[in-house]
């Protein structure tokens, strides 16, 4: 009995410890927006559709190293909206064009580049290369992101074919 309480006690606290590290991310999937809920009522209107890119981008390479190119800002969008699987516009982005950020100059780099813009033009996106990635620089611009105080709009997503294309040229 004393041998099924000891396993009891020590499962209870291997449960009780977190190994959840804080440096993974799992990017999401673009998902078609749902028209009704599960009672059939209509939801409410989706959100805008964001871009792919945003005049801040940063790419997450396969290693956790973390790429960056700006985008030319192009206004509102005042059309009507694409579709929710629409292909991300071409940009013409060349290897020449992204930056290699070292990972212990990330916070310099956010706070001298980013948080000095206007609120409402704090616009990011974040796209990586793999599905899971784990990398302290991608925890440094998650955490400035994700802070209220900053006043940043973001997005993490999967990699375009065009970054992945020009990151590529620039690693050879």
């Amino acid at each position: 009995m004393k041998n099924y309480l000891f396993l009891f006690l020590a499962f209870l606290i291997a449960c009780n410890q977190s190994t959840v590290d804080n440096n993974i991310y799992i990017v999401g999937k673009r998902k078609k927006p749902r028209l009704k809920d599960d009672n059939n009522n209509p939801m409410p209107p989706p959100p805008p559709y964001m871009d792919y890119y945003q005049p801040i981008n940063f790419i997450i390479d396969d290693t956790g190293g973390v790429y960056y190119f700006r985008q030319a800002e192009h206004g509102w969008d005042c059309g009507p909206s694409k579709a929710w699987d629409a292909p991300p516009d071409f940009i013409d982005l060349k290897s020449n064009d992204i930056v290699k950020l070292p990972t212990e100059n990330i916070d310099t780099f956010i706070t001298k580049n980013l948080l000095p813009l206007t609120e409402g033009r704090r616009w990011v996106s974040i796209g990586s290369l793999k599905d899971t990635i784990q990398s302290v620089g991608l925890s440094k611009i998650m955490a400035a992101c994700k802070s209220p105080s900053n006043g940043i709009v973001w997005d993490f997503r999967s990699a375009t074919e065009e970054e992945r294309q020009a990151l590529l040229r620039k690693l050879k």
